[in-house]
């Protein structure tokens, strides 16, 4: 579930402007994952979410598709051709954002180049998403941190038997 308070802090903590997504045909899974969309939606043009630092998010999407993101808080801005999806990117230009892009782990990898390169056009500077990822995906919930401990104590509790069975076995 997207909690945008959760996302901001993430950014902060890493001293970033904001993290914009993008997804095109739903080919980019993580990004459907992170922010609860649905995968089977249509997706036949190309859209961002920007998610800043702190304030309201911007979903950038296209006139035929204008309601693709609305299960995502934010103020809605429509572009309705190329030229004009570019107007709506030049607006972060100068800022330092995180992209879902990382030489070194393909798997996160999911703009296509393309994508980064037209973002990095407009002077933003990009930068791995991959710390965002861990802060967001990878930690436990309470809930989580208490179903791991109790398969730990269960497991404890399975050597303990096993050891005790050695010792009587000698």
């Amino acid at each position: 579930m997207f909690s945008l308070a959760q996302y901001q802090h993430a950014i902060r903590e890493e001293r970033l402007d904001g993290w914009l997504f993008c997804n095109f045909h739903h080919r980019d899974r993580i990004t459907d994952d992170l922010l609860g969309l649905d995968e089977s939606s249509l997706s036949s043009r190309r859209w961002f979410y920007w998610v800043p630092s702190s304030g309201n998010p911007v979903k950038i999407v296209h006139t035929i598709e204008s309601g693709s993101l609305d299960a995502l808080p934010g103020e809605r801005e429509i572009y309705t051709g190329f030229d004009d999806l570019c107007e709506r990117l030049r607006a972060f230009s100068g800022k330092k954002i995180a992209m879902l892009s990382d030489p070194r782990l393909a798997v996160l990898s999911t703009v296509d180049a393309a994508t980064a390169d037209l973002v990095k056009s407009f002077g933003i500077e990009t930068t791995s998403a991959a710390s965002l990822v861990q802060r967001i995906a990878s930690v436990l919930s309470p809930e989580g941190i208490a179903s791991h401990e109790k398969a730990a104590a269960a497991l404890y509790a399975i050597i303990h038997k096993a050891w005790d069975f050695v010792r009587r076995a000698f």
